[in-house]
């Protein structure tokens, strides 16, 4: 009777710290000569029941033929000699390969569904970056582009009506996050009639990974237009990088890497202290190196309508442990893949800020320009320029120049700003204000009218 106690309780602790992962990868990137490989095994069917499996998938274990290269330089060059493979023992319940999906799928504790990711290291995968960019200038039909194209490498697209020429940089990142922004530096120029043309100039705007965003839009008395743009990084099959990982939750199947903008709600507990609740962060997936097996039982007294139902675990220190500042209580429940956090209101806007990303948030100015006869609203990083011009009869005027310089603070910012408008207004000025805050910089007046010029400046995260 002990013996079956002990054998069960030991089956529990291995279903209770066990997860399952998928990483969307080529199997030649880690198994030499892929299911050829005869370290490859198939197998008759699925090891365990999953929602990453389905009827008649082909299944390989592949646990016993790891091979990654070994990478003596320190970095990843995919048009480099092939580098010697060095032979890596996966320590986890299994590995397998999916033939109909294309994805390794793995289960075991966190600390080894962690260190598999590291070892196939998604970060090396060559990967390109595709950019799209729409003008929408009262016509008919907006007009819309797209090129796909390696970062850093300049290009252009051209026609009869329109003329885009660009770089786009996609900045390796300290570690896995959906909210990377890309770098954008474009020229864009298109016709409005006859010789009469448009053009902006967006020196390195950031752009979060996603749909285009508007960065330029100009409105007088010919018309409005809009520039918008967009930069998705892709792997080489057309896979986004923020759907390499997929994670299984009760609740289905989870991207890690898609970083939700919808707040958590939080809870009002007794004094100052709320209670909030967040998805597991893919950031916390990506530095534990603990298994929730050997974490203490939270015991928390004050209200048990806090962390109710079944067993919570106490993750004080290990948050700590990864960098995330002291906190009240902090709970995990791992049958749900949840973290809860009871602190102060100010304390976990901090946090927020944290687990929403591995890094601090890359950060625009957004620059509005408002008149009686004209306004104007661009996005521009701290320390770049951007410039609108307009060409007639093959004269060009630069009409608009302005570049931010954003305080530590991410408060206030200085803009320095050129006008220059058919009207024959030129001002060339500069100005400090804080974020949100709109001042008057120049005024006119005409047939006995005060006709003011206002600037607005708010500076703001680079968020999907």
């Amino acid at each position: 009777m002990r013996k079956a106690f002990i054998l069960w309780l030991l089956l529990a602790v291995s279903a209770f710290g066990s997860h399952t992962m998928a990483w969307k990868v080529p199997l030649d990137h880690v198994v030499t000569n892929g299911t050829a490989n005869p370290a490859c095994q198939r197998l008759e069917g699925a090891p365990a029941k999953s929602d990453f499996f389905a009827a008649g998938d082909e299944i390989w274990n592949i646990a016993g033929a790891i091979e990654i290269e070994d990478d003596t330089n320190g970095h990843f060059d995919p048009f480099a000699p092939p580098a010697p493979r060095k032979e890596q023992v996966v320590d986890a319940d299994w590995l397998v390969w999916n033939a109909r999906s294309r994805k390794l799928v793995g289960r075991g504790s966190w600390s080894q569904l962690e260190r598999i990711t590291r070892l196939i290291d998604l970060e090396s995968l060559p990967k390109l970056v595709k950019v799209g960019v729409e003008i929408h200038d009262g016509s008919d039909e907006p007009r819309k582009v797209s090129i796909l194209t390696r970062s850093g490498v300049s290009w252009s697209l051209r026609d009869h009506s329109i003329d885009i020429q660009g770089t786009a940089h996609f900045p390796k990142p300290d570690g896995l996050s959906g909210n990377r922004p890309a770098y954008l530096e474009m020229t864009a120029a298109w016709t409005r009639g006859e010789a009469w043309t448009e053009s902006v100039v967006l020196a390195c705007t950031s752009l979060p990974c996603g749909s285009p965003r508007s960065l330029a839009i100009w409105e007088d008395k010919e018309g409005r237009w809009e520039v918008r743009a967009g930069a998705n990084v892709i792997a080489l099959d057309g896979t986004p990088v923020t759907r390499l990982r997929q994670l299984e939750t009760p609740a289905g199947l989870r991207w890690i890497d898609d970083d939700s903008t919808e707040r958590p709600p939080r809870m009002p507990l007794v004094g100052d202290l709320f209670a909030q609740t967040f998805p597991l962060p893919g950031i916390l997936i990506d530095r534990m190196d603990w298994d929730e097996t050997d974490l203490p039982d939270l015991d928390y007294e004050k209200d048990a309508t806090v962390f109710p139902g079944s067993r919570w675990l106490d993750v004080r220190e290990s948050l700590a442990l990864l960098g995330l500042p002291s906190v009240e209580v902090a709970g995990f429940q791992p049958d749900q893949y949840i973290l809860r956090i009871v602190d102060s209101e100010q304390s976990l806007d901090f946090i927020e800020e944290i687990l929403k990303t591995d890094r601090t948030p890359s950060t625009v100015a957004e620059l509005s320009f408002q008149s009686s006869s004209w306004n104007s609203k661009l996005q521009c990083p701290s320390g770049r320029q951007v410039s609108i011009f307009r060409s007639r009869n093959g004269k060009s005027r630069e009409l608009l120049r302005v570049s931010p310089s954003i305080g530590s603070s991410d408060r206030i910012m200085d803009v320095s700003y050129m006008l220059n408008l058919e009207n024959g207004l030129q001002l060339d000025s500069a100005i400090t204000i804080s974020s949100g805050q709109t001042h008057e910089i120049a005024s006119q007046a005409q047939a006995g009218e005060s006709l003011p010029i206002q600037l607005t400046g708010t500076i703001k995260a680079v968020t999907r």
